[in-house]
């Protein structure tokens, strides 16, 4: 499944909107395609359940020294959180070779 995620989205045209330009920098290459498979799934997530449309890199997301990853979310982001009482997002990333699994969490 990575190989064709790969395949299918290693393009820069394809990319450039979806991730912040931090974010190609530190997830370049095929080897990090379940990485940015995995950001991808968390956008994906988070504009789903904020039921908002908008650009993919208002979201930015990179590992603390540990791993974790940490979200960095657009000021217009941010404010939708407010007005609907999210205090805190907290996500995590896992992926294999072939399978890509991304989660969630809204504190409120």
């Amino acid at each position: 499944m990575l190989d064709e995620w790969h395949e299918r989205f290693n393009k820069k045209s394809v990319l450039e909107p979806l991730f912040t330009p931090r974010e190609l920098e530190l997830f370049p290459g095929k080897a990090n395609a379940g990485s940015l498979a995995g950001r991808y799934i968390i956008k994906k997530l988070l504009f789903t359940e904020l039921k908002y449309e908008g650009d993919f890199r208002e979201i930015e997301i990179l590992n603390d020294d540990f791993g974790k990853p940490l979200l960095r979310l657009s000021d217009h982001l941010k404010g939708c959180c407010y007005n609907r009482g999210i205090q805190n997002i907290c996500c995590s990333i896992s992926h294999s070779r072939k399978r890509v699994v991304g989660m969630i969490i809204f504190e409120i």
